[in-house]
C-alpha cells in the first residue's frame, strides 16, 4: 500500500497539485494504510466495500491529536481522498473496481461564521504585540496584513519575499488552496507595518534557513500552521477573546466588512480565493446582521408602540360590545 501511496503523490506532483494538498493527503491516505494493516489487509485487492464502510465507521468514532472527534468535514475530506486515490489505482489496473465509489459520504452542515470582529475588537486585538520588540512587530505585521487581504492561514505562512510589490500595492499568492495564484491589494496601513517589520525585524529573525519567507519564527524558519495559530492566540487570549478563534477570524471579519460596504460578492470571492461563487455567499447570510441593527433601531421600536395601542382598542371594542354598547 505505501508504495502505491508514494506513485500517488508522484502522480499528484506531474498534474501539478500544490505542496500543501499533496502533504495533508498523503497523511491521510498513510493513517489509512496503517489502519489495513493493523486489520491483516496489506494490498489494494483486499480492500471490499464493507472494509470501506468499517473504515468509515472508524473515521467517525476516532479521536484525533486534539483529543477532540473528527469533524464531518473532516471524515468526509478523509473519505473523499481515498476514493480519489482508489479511483487512480483502478484506472492504472491495480484493482478492478473502486471499493468506495458507492460509499455514502456524511452530509457536511455549512454553519455560518460567528467569528466577527467589530471594528473595536479589531483594533484591541492588533494592538497586542509589543512592537517594540522584534517578535512583537512580527506579529502586528501579521495580523495587519491578514486583516487587510484575508489570506489564509497558510498563505501567510508562505509568503515570500519577491511577492510583495510596495509600488502597486499588491500581494501575489502563488499556489494557494487548488494550486491556484490571486493577486491581492493592500491597504497602506499593513504595508507601512509590513515594511518596518522588514526593515527592524526580519533581519534579526533571519537565518541559514529563512530563504526568502516573510516571516519567521523564533527558531529562525518559516512558521508551521500550528505554531501560526499559537502565536495569533496568544493575542486573542490577553484582550479576552479567545473564544473567537485566532487566524481565520480576520478572514472572516474582513469578508463581512467589505460586503457591507457595498463590495460585489464576484470581487470578495476573487479576493478570498474562493473557487465557488456558494462559498461567498455564506457572508451574505452574516451581513444580515448589519440590517437588523438598522431594523432594530428604527422600524421594530415603533412598531411595539404602534402594537400596544392597537391591541388596547381591541380590548376597549370588546368591552363596549359586552355592554351593549356602553362603558361601565
Amino acid at each position: 500500500m505505501d508504495e502505491f501511496i508514494h506513485k500517488y503523490m508522484h502522480f499528484l506532483e506531474a498534474n501539478h497539485y500544490s505542496l500543501t494538498s499533496r502533504r495533508k493527503w498523503r497523511g491521510m491516505l498513510f493513517s489509512f494504510s496503517r489502519w489495513l494493516f493493523d486489520h491483516a489487509i496489506k494490498t489494494p485487492e483486499q480492500i471490499t466495500e464493507e472494509i470501506m464502510v468499517f473504515y468509515q465507521t472508524h473515521l467517525k468514532e476516532s479521536i484525533d491529536r486534539f483529543g477532540k472527534k473528527r469533524s464531518t468535514e473532516s471524515q468526509r475530506k478523509n473519505l473523499t481522498v481515498i476514493r480519489a486515490f482508489l479511483d487512480y489505482l483502478k484506472n492504472q489496473n491495480v484493482i478492478l473496481t473502486n471499493p468506495a465509489q458507492d460509499l455514502r459520504l456524511p452530509r457536511v452542515h455549512k454553519s455560518l461564521p460567528r467569528q466577527i470582529l467589530t471594528e473595536e475588537e479589531a483594533e484591541l486585538v492588533l494592538s497586542q504585540p509589543d512592537v517594540k520588540t522584534a517578535l512583537g512587530l512580527r506579529d502586528r505585521a501579521m495580523m495587519e496584513l491578514l486583516y487587510a487581504t484575508g489570506m489564509r492561514r497558510m498563505e501567510i505562512a508562505n509568503l515570500q519575499l519577491p511577492e510583495i510589490d510596495f509600488k502597486e500595492k499588491v500581494i501575489e499568492i502563488r499556489e494557494s488552496k487548488g494550486a491556484k495564484d490571486r493577486l491581492v491589494p493592500v491597504s497602506d496601513r499593513a504595508l507601512d507595518w509590513l515594511d518596518k517589520y522588514l526593515e527592524d525585524a526580519r533581519p534579526k529573525l533571519a537565518g541559514s534557513q529563512s530563504k526568502n519567507f516573510v516571516f519567521l519564527n523564533c527558531h529562525r524558519r518559516p512558521f508551521s500552521l500550528t505554531n501560526l495559530t499559537t502565536v495569533f492566540k496568544k493575542h486573542f487570549v490577553a484582550c479576552e477573546l479567545a473564544h473567537l478563534g485566532a487566524c481565520h477570524v480576520f478572514r472572516h471579519t474582513l469578508a463581512t466588512r467589505l460586503l457591507e460596504g457595498g463590495v460585489d460578492l464576484r470581487l470578495i470571492q476573487e479576493m478570498l480565493g474562493h473557487t465557488d461563487i456558494k462559498v461567498t455567499q455564506v457572508y451574505t447570510r452574516v451581513s444580515i446582521r448589519k440590517l437588523q441593527e438598522v431594523h432594530q433601531r428604527t422600524h421594530p421600536a415603533k412598531l411595539k408602540g404602534m402594537s400596544k395601542r392597537y391591541w388596547a382598542e381591541k380590548e376597549e371594542e370588546k368591552v363596549k360590545e359586552k355592554n351593549g354598547g356602553l362603558n361601565e
